[in-house]
């Protein structure tokens, strides 16, 4: 492939031959990284993702700089970041989420800092950093209003700064054109009537989306739930337990769950799962609940810049985007752990000892996480023994082996190499 052309090809992904500028919704910017770091590492598994583990210690920086300028304890807010089981699972892979958050991070801090100096160099590299990040996922492009409305809260007026949120949104625009010239038609573009066309299997806006868009909020800053018990007074904590007992009957009454499930679920199966979701929804609604309360006690452009990146970003990934997944909600991780520690150090008296005193709940986040790290890691290997069994038991002589996707029954045929399509 030549690098001025990276959809050049086609790729079989629904079962047959499409261009791939038409099926992937991704920009290229990830896949020039990892071609970069292939020629100098080789392209082994292990190479590629120890290149990738170098944006996730970027962002991880990033969110320690962050988390100084704020006030807050910046070790603890990093810590409880790193240790969210969505980000500990997205920076082990190979995909493009944890090098738009580095990206991310940084424009924020430059932009931040350039701001409180009124230093143009920082602030034209903030908005480099963000067009590169939007270059990475489309998603990024959220930088330029949650920067503007930050700027514009703590200066109130508009000035020469906001020239430079310009620059993000013209390469992006670059992007559109460039694309449209080589595919006829604009990724960019692309991806929007993709996000729009393609929907939950509940509607965008219906109560079941709402309440599994909360549900992946507070499973993947799993600090919130842990950490509650330092958060909440014992009234609150009460009222979250009773509101996740009324959520999993109503979760496990209705069946909601088993239009979602893969498998058949027995009954002691929905059971467990509607309580599990009923807890992480109510965990998700914590953080929700963190964003006002942070709001209300500090009434700054701060605590804007966290209500506004984690609301735009809760919102994108449960109404706007195609589907909800965790790696959608990896931008929010960082404002969510602020949150936390700041409304541990509002609850506590002793801020010194605040690390210290925070040993269990982190070493109970590790704990998790790590777990569900090793879930996802067998659940991706699923896939590729399964391929091998396959071509092990099937593949001998010139027998050609056929998945039928509606049976999902195997059937082996003798077929010549050239009546056979590319897509076997």
């Amino acid at each position: 492939l030549h690098p001025g052309d990276p959809y050049g090809f086609a790729l079989n992904w629904y079962g047959w031959q499409d261009p791939m500028s038409q099926v992937l919704q991704n920009q290229p910017l990830a896949s020039y990284y990892m071609a970069l770091a292939a020629g100098v590492l080789g392209w082994s598994e292990w190479a590629l993702h120890f290149a990738f583990l170098l944006p996730a210690l970027a962002a991880a920086m990033g969110i320690y700089r962050l988390a100084r300028r704020l006030s807050a304890n910046a070790v603890l807010t990093t810590w409880i970041a790193l240790l969210s089981p969505v980000f500990l699972v997205s920076s082990l892979t190979v995909m493009s989420d944890i090098t738009m958050l580095a990206l991310w991070m940084w424009a924020l801090n430059l932009w931040i800092s350039g701001e409180e100096r009124n230093c143009a160099r920082r602030l034209a590299a903030s908005a480099l950093l963000a067009g590169l990040a939007t270059l990475a996922k489309y998603f990024a492009i959220a930088l330029v209003p949650l920067l503007f409305a930050y700027t514009l809260a703590r200066r109130r007026r508009l000035g020469g700064w906001a020239l430079y949120l310009m620059i993000p949104v013209v390469m992006l625009g670059a992007y559109q054109w460039w694309t449209g010239r080589l595919y006829g038609s604009g990724m960019f573009l692309n991806a929007v009537s993709y996000a729009s066309t393609y929907g939950h299997g509940h509607g965008k806006f219906s109560l079941m989306t709402t309440g599994v868009s909360l549900a992946f909020l507070g499973g993947c800053v799993a600090a919130t739930l842990i950490f509650a018990p330092k958060l909440w007074n014992p009234r609150w904590l009460l009222g979250g337990l009773l509101a996740a007992v009324v959520a999993a009957y109503v979760v496990y009454s209705t069946g909601v769950l088993k239009s979602y499930a893969h498998i058949r679920l027995t009954p002691a199966n929905l059971q467990l799962l509607s309580a599990q979701m009923a807890v992480w929804l109510v965990a998700g609604v914590s953080i929700l609940a963190l964003v006002v309360l942070d709001l209300r006690r500090h009434r700054d452009a701060s605590a804007l810049l966290l209500a506004l990146w984690i609301g735009g970003t809760f919102l994108f990934a449960g109404y706007v985007n195609w589907s909800m997944n965790g790696r959608s909600l990896l931008p929010l991780v960082a404002p969510a752990a602020l949150l936390i520690v700041r409304q541990l150090e509002s609850s506590q008296h002793d801020a010194r000892n605040l690390l210290a005193s925070c040993t269990v709940p982190l070493a109970l986040c590790a704990l998790l996480s790590v777990a569900l790290l090793q879930a996802d890691a067998r659940f991706a290997d699923a896939g590729r023994e399964a391929a091998h069994r396959i071509t092990g038991k099937y593949s001998p002589g010139t027998r050609r082996v056929w998945l039928d996707r509606k049976s999902t029954r195997l059937n082996s045929s003798h077929v010549s190499e050239s009546r056979m399509p590319s897509s076997a």
